[in-house]
């Protein structure tokens, strides 16, 4: 019984280890992914498209539309339960619409480089002859 016991606490810390190891791979990519959004867009996206990483491709690209969801159901449990006053909602109000403008600027830039790249691709392959000719 004792045997058993050991054996499970070893595959726990084995599993704690994996885990935090792939923790440290995934926000080491997410932040490097990040610079070069920053730096050079199409080609940060053309390589996480290309690849097919898709949990970056989630973080990178979904990141800012899971912001907005999580401010908003932040607004909507800081109103129901605060009952706030006049200058407290307009306050609120004003910090929601403006984040909100951040990130849709932030979905709209992510959107934009996804599109250079897919219509990059399309031109790439009418040159080639074999797309829709």
């Amino acid at each position: 019984m004792s045997l058993s016991i050991q054996k499970a606490k070893k595959e726990i810390s084995f599993l704690k280890r994996l885990f935090l190891l792939v923790g440290f791979r995934q926000v080491y990519f997410f932040l490097k992914n990040l610079l070069g959004m920053i730096i050079h867009p199409r080609l940060t996206t053309a390589k996480i498209l290309k690849n097919r990483d898709y949990s970056q491709a989630f973080l990178v690209f979904g990141l800012p539309i899971g912001l907005w969801l999580v401010l908003l159901g932040v607004s909507f449990v800081g109103w129901y339960f605060l009952r706030p006053s006049n200058w407290f909602f307009y306050l609120g109000l004003g910090f929601f619409l403006t984040f909100s403008l951040f990130l849709l600027v932030l979905v709209l830039y992510d959107f934009y480089w996804v599109g250079k790249y897919f219509e990059g691709k399309r031109r790439k392959e009418e040159k080639k002859g074999g797309w829709r000719s």
